[in-house]
């Protein structure tokens, strides 16, 4: 089976705090625990609905990609620019919208998604820019960018493809 693209919401910045990005549920719990985030990335929230990205900076704009697959496609690892790549399994998704968004939900994007297992892997790229500070200035594009591919479980593992950032050995990698 080749993977195809089913939806992919639009390229958005959105406004993060406390360097996290949400994506899933609407009932959000966010992980206090990054030193559990998978390749120092992403991790699964306390009630298992959503994904918790941690982000280099602790607020401010980052480029934001939200696609949706029948099946995730092998990252191109020798062509691609991403610094940090990971992926966690939603176990039991419920169906409906799946948001992203920053940790106060404002500016977000979303898809639908129908039940079930869900893979989400993130790739990500600038988290060292600016570890800790704020985000670009009003007039600045963002330099932290986020690609978040979502599609249905094929198996169950989490998995690292890449961590080159210095920010995902901050966070445990």
């Amino acid at each position: 089976m080749t993977p195809e693209a089913v939806d992919v919401a639009a390229h958005t910045a959105i406004d993060v705090d406390y360097h996290a990005l949400i994506a899933g549920g609407v009932d959000w719990v966010a992980s206090d625990t990054p030193d559990q985030a998978v390749g120092g990335l992403v991790s699964l929230s306390g009630d298992g609905l959503s994904a918790n990205i941690l982000t280099g900076i602790a607020s401010g704009d980052v480029n934001v990609v939200l696609r949706q697959w029948t099946m995730l496609p092998e990252p191109e690892l020798d062509v691609e620019p991403w610094e940090d790549i990971a992926q966690i399994i939603i176990p039991s998704w419920p169906g409906g919208r799946f948001t992203v968004a920053g940790g106060m939900g404002q500016n977000s994007i979303a898809l639908t998604l129908t039940a079930g297992p869900v893979a989400v892997r993130v790739s990500a790229l600038g988290r060292d820019v600016n570890f800790d500070g704020g985000g670009p200035g009003p007039d600045e594009a963002p330099y932290e960018y986020y690609i978040i591919d979502v599609a249905p479980r094929r198996d169950d593992r989490q998995k690292v493809f890449r961590t080159t950032s210095e920010t995902s050995k901050r966070y445990g990698a």
